[in-house]
């Protein structure tokens, strides 16, 4: 029976902890060019996680921004249709938003039903 020795076993949680901190790296590179615009901001990020992995990758996930470049664009395009729908609702009259309001409706069971006969024809 072979027992591995210290330096192989010394050697193997090094390269293991290497990787870990390589694939760190770059998660906070990614992840950072998602969220932040600024040049120097980055850089210094980057470069604290590069020299102090184990507690800035922590830190980082507690201060990063909460939302990413595509979120924030995707909630103001959300509030935009939400803000025109409303006012467009508004300057309609009471006869056009019934009319409006049945059609969807009406459009809504259309498609009700079309999935419930393909669910009835899968099965």
């Amino acid at each position: 029976m072979n027992i591995i020795s210290i330096k192989t076993f010394v050697s193997i949680i090094t390269i293991y902890l290497i990787i870990i901190w390589i694939t760190i790296i770059v998660w906070v590179i990614k992840d950072i060019n998602n969220r932040i615009t600024s040049i120097i901001l980055k850089t210094i990020i980057i470069l604290t996680t590069i020299v102090f992995w184990p507690l800035w990758a922590l830190f980082y996930l507690l201060i990063r921004p909460a939302t990413t470049f595509s979120e924030k664009y995707s909630k103001e395009i959300e509030w935009n249709i939400d803000y025109l729908t409303s006012e467009i609702l508004k300057r309609l009259s009471e006869k056009e938003r019934r009319k409006i309001k049945e059609e969807s409706t009406s459009e809504i069971k259309k498609i009700k039903t079309k999935h419930l006969q393909k669910k009835k024809k899968s099965k």
